[in-house]
């Protein structure tokens, strides 16, 4: 059965929300990696 129009919509935000938060996550890292204060914390 094919999705309805909702249904693929709901995917896109979705995808969309989940690509957004991975990037926000490696923007984070990568500025808790550079700062010195936060190295006991970098796992």
């Amino acid at each position: 059965m094919l999705p309805t129009k909702e249904e693929l919509e709901k995917n896109l935000l979705d995808k969309m929300t989940n690509q957004d938060i991975a990037k926000i996550y490696k923007i984070t890292f990568l500025i808790l990696a550079k700062n010195p204060l936060f190295n006991d914390m970098v796992v």
